[in-house]
C-alpha cells in the first residue's frame, strides 16, 4: 500500500476577534482540511464556538477515526456527517431557517491497496506536484468566485471597508445575499453539495485518482490559503509548492497576511468580504 507522510501543518485564525472556523487532521491513511463557512448569524453552538467552528471540529474528529481501510470514502464522510446533522439537531431543537444550518468545505488524500486518491467536496484546493516535477491545480468546485468577488467590492462600498470587525459581510444587503445563496447548498438543483447536517452529500464527493508511478507532494489549503496563487497572484502551483517545501507553510501564512493587512488593508486591490479568511493547509507526500 502507498504511504501518506505529513510534511509540515498550519491553521490560522483570520482575525484575532474572532474563533478559527477551520479545522484539519489525518491518520496513517488519510489527511484533510474542513473549511467551515463562515456563520451568518447567531450560534446554536455554545460560546466560543460559532456553529461553522463546531461543525469542522465535529466531522474532522469523526473523519479521523472513520477514514481507514478498507472503509470507502464516501462511507466514512457519510456517518461522519450524520452524526454531526444528530448532534447540531439535539442543540438547535426546533427547525431553523435554511441559511442557519451549518456547512463546510472538505478536501483530502488517501490512500489505499489500490492506490491514493484525492477527495473533497466545496472550493478547497489542491496544488500538486509528481515525481517528474510537473505541477497542477485541482478543487472539487463546480464554481468560480468571480461573482464573489465582484459582490465583495459592493459591499465594501457600501460599508466603506472593513469596519472594526475585518468583515464587510455584515453590512445589510451583502448578509442578505449571502444568506439567501447558503440556504441554496444541500439540495437537488444547488449551487452544490457541501459538509454540512445533510448526509446525502456523501453521495456527491469528488474523487481525483493520484498518479503514484513517482511519489506526489501535495498541498492541501482551504480557500483563504489558496488565495496567495487564486486572488493575489503571488504564485503558481509550481513556485508555491517550491516555497511550502522549502520556506514552510509559517513563512507563506505570514506573506499572506503581510498582503491582507499590510498591502490591502481596505480590499480596493484585492475585493474581498473578509480582510483576512482563516487559512489551513497540510503538505503531504504520497508515494
Amino acid at each position: 500500500m502507498p504511504e501518506l507522510h505529513i510534511i509540515d501543518s498550519l491553521t490560522d485564525a483570520g482575525h484575532p476577534g474572532r474563533i478559527n472556523e477551520d479545522a484539519h487532521g489525518w491518520n496513517a491513511s488519510a489527511a484533510f482540511v474542513l473549511d467551515g463557512a463562515t456563520t451568518l448569524g447567531p450560534s446554536v453552538a455554545p460560546p466560543p464556538l460559532t456553529d461553522a467552528a463546531w461543525l469542522a471540529t465535529c466531522v474532522s474528529a469523526q473523519l479521523q477515526e472513520n477514514l481507514v481501510p478498507p472503509v470507502a470514502t464516501a462511507e466514512a464522510l457519510r456517518p461522519a456527517i450524520a452524526e454531526a446533522a444528530r448532534r447540531f439537531r439535539e442543540m438547535a431543537g426546533d427547525a431553523l431557517e435554511p441559511w442557519r444550518y451549518p456547512v463546510a468545505s472538505l478536501l483530502g488524500a488517501r490512500v489505499a491497496a489500490e492506490g491514493a486518491t484525492l477527495f473533497g467536496l466545496g472550493d478547497t484546493v489542491a496544488f500538486m506536484r509528481d515525481g517528474f516535477g510537473a505541477t497542477r491545480r485541482w478543487t472539487p468546485a463546480a464554481y468560480g468566485r468571480d461573482n464573489e468577488r465582484a459582490s465583495a467590492r459592493a459591499a465594501l462600498e457600501r460599508n466603506n471597508g472593513f469596519g472594526s470587525a475585518g468583515a464587510a459581510y455584515d453590512e445589510a444587503g451583502a448578509l442578505e445575499e449571502l444568506r439567501r445563496k447558503r440556504g441554496l447548498h444541500n439540495r437537488p438543483g444547488g449551487p452544490s453539495w457541501l459538509v454540512g447536517v445533510v448526509p446525502e452529500a456523501a453521495d456527491h464527493l469528488q474523487i481525483q485518482t493520484l498518479d503514484l508511478s513517482e511519489p506526489v507532494t501535495v498541498l492541501l489549503c482551504s480557500d483563504g490559503f489558496a488565495e496567495l496563487v487564486d486572488h493575489y497572484r503571488r504564485y503558481d502551483a509550481e513556485s508555491l509548492l517550491e516555497a511550502a517545501t522549502r520556506r514552510g507553510l509559517s513563512s507563506l501564512c505570514a506573506e499572506l497576511r503581510h498582503i491582507e493587512r499590510q498591502e490591502d488593508p481596505d480590499g480596493a486591490r484585492y475585493p474581498r468580504f473578509k480582510q483576512s479568511d482563516d487559512a489551513t493547509a497540510l503538505l503531504v507526500r504520497v508515494g
